[in-house]
C-alpha cells in the first residue's frame, strides 16, 4: 500500500469541487484540480479555496485549501497518488484521452462515473498505448 499526499481531480461540478474540498480540509491531502472546460477554475484560481457545502447547499464552515487549480491536466496530474475522476459517465471519455499521455507508473485513476467508466479508462488508455502501471 502507498501513502497517499497529493490527489488530483479531474471534473469541477459538483462531486469534483466537494471531493477536493473535503479531501483538503478533512483528510489533509494536496489537491489539485482540473476541468475541460475553460474558465470554470476561475474562482478558485482567485482564492485557492472551496467552500464545502451542506446537503442543502448550505455553508457548512469547512474550507478546502486547493494546492492548485490548473488549465493544464499534466500540472495537476503531476506527482499525484491518486487520479479522482468524479464526472457523469459521457464525460469519462473526454477526461480518459485528456489524461492518458500524462500518467506515471503506481497512479490509481478512480472514476466515478456509472455505466462502467472504468472499463472506458481502461479502453481508451490501452488504445492510446499507454504502457505505465495505472491502477
Amino acid at each position: 500500500m502507498f501513502e497517499i499526499k497529493k490527489v488530483a481531480v479531474l471534473g469541477a461540478g459538483n462531486g469534483g469541487f466537494m471531493s477536493a474540498a473535503d479531501m483538503s480540509a478533512h483528510l489533509g491531502y494536496e489537491v489539485a484540480i482540473f476541468d475541460a472546460i475553460p474558465g470554470k477554475l476561475e474562482g478558485v484560481k482567485k482564492t485557492g479555496t472551496i467552500e464545502v457545502m451542506d446537503i442543502d447547499s448550505k455553508p457548512t464552515g469547512v474550507v478546502g485549501k486547493i494546492a492548485l487549480a490548473s488549465d493544464d491536466i499534466g500540472e495537476v496530474i503531476k506527482g499525484a497518488q491518486v487520479i479522482l475522476n468524479p464526472v457523469p459517465y459521457l464525460a469519462t471519455e473526454t477526461y480518459a484521452k485528456l489524461a492518458a499521455p500524462y500518467l506515471e507508473d503506481g497512479q490509481m485513476v478512480i472514476s466515478l462515473g456509472k455505466g462502467g467508466a472504468s472499463l472506458t479508462w481502461a479502453k481508451i488508455l490501452k488504445e492510446a498505448g499507454v504502457n505505465k502501471n495505472v491502477y
